[in-house]
């Protein structure tokens, strides 16, 4: 049985990733991805509210080394401790500065061991130095303007899946579909020159004009989470690498600047994972994906 997967970002957060702000001493990055495990938790508050960070245990002593040479963290006395969370934090007050914030409270630090799960970060870096900076526990209309104050990266592109839409189907459904079954589209409206970015990362859908160009054609992320005894399978026709530049001004017309790619057949994918591949053909007043492997 699959394991259903529900991760959608819209368009200013697609922008964002990559996106930095260049600071007195510091460039401080917002990446978007998977981390986890033993290493160290930042607690403090800002403007009342609680904050929770997570950092490598190694991350954090390189980043201190210029100041002070520590072998792990269970080498720092306690009465170091608060100072240097206080410390950790400077990069991320002068951000907070800029967009009109108070600075962070006193902060704490301890080891812990975080769930391995996908995450907004600040990774912070100066010289060889960097330190990822994960976010565990933050408030969105905290983290939302601090991600505003950040450029996006000029020369880079994200590289989204193209989706006809998506086949719907119970939990206990996928093991029985068979190859040569049909499993009708959704979300297709019809046509095909029109596409959803990857439901997973969806800012809404663009539609190829006859000359190869592309525009905006809606901002909605187009996909709600399926009941829980439900499964979408996205129905991916090819790839498009968009700039993030493109991303930050996503608005309906808006043209889009794109490269795009075809994939030999279509690929049913749940999550980020491969689970069959097929072939399109009419159904109804719509469209069907007719199963001609399964992975």
């Amino acid at each position: 049985m699959l394991n259903r997967l529900h991760n959608t970002l819209d368009a200013f957060q697609l922008s964002r990733i990559g996106a930095f702000a260049d600071l007195d001493e510091t460039r401080l990055c917002a990446a978007y991805q998977s981390v986890g495990g033993a290493g160290l938790r930042l607690d403090t508050q800002c403007d009342g509210r609680p904050l929770s960070f997570w950092m490598p245990e190694q991350s954090w002593c390189a980043w201190l080394a210029p100041q002070l040479d520590i072998p792990n963290f269970a080498a720092v006395g306690p009465a170091w401790t608060a100072v240097l969370a206080n410390w950790t934090l400077i990069p991320l007050n002068e951000l907070l500065q800029r967009v009109g914030l108070p600075p962070c409270d006193v902060a704490s630090i301890h080891a812990t061991t975080a769930p391995i799960d996908v995450r907004w970060q600040f990774i912070m870096s100066a010289d060889t130095r960097r330190l990822p900076l994960t976010i565990l526990d933050a408030p969105w209309d905290w983290i939302q303007p601090l991600l505003h104050a950040l450029e996006p990266a000029q020369d880079q592109a994200h590289t989204l899946a193209l989706s006809l839409g998506w086949c719907t189907l119970h939990e206990d459904e996928w093991s029985e579909v068979a190859i040569g079954d049909a499993l009708r589209i959704d979300g297709s409206g019809g046509g095909l020159d029109t596409f959803w970015l990857h439901p997973l990362r969806s800012p809404g859908r663009i539609q190829i004009q006859e000359d190869g160009t592309a525009c905006v054609l809606d901002c909605s992320t187009g996909v709600s989470d399926v009941p829980g005894h439900m499964l979408r399978i996205d129905v991916e026709v090819g790839y498009a690498d968009i700039p993030r530049t493109d991303l930050a001004h996503w608005a309906p017309e808006e043209p889009v600047t794109l490269q795009c790619a075809r994939h030999p057949q279509l690929r049913l994918m749940h999550g980020d994972q491969l689970v069959a591949q097929g072939r399109l053909i009419g159904w109804d007043d719509g469209w069907a994906v007719c199963v001609d492997a399964k992975v």
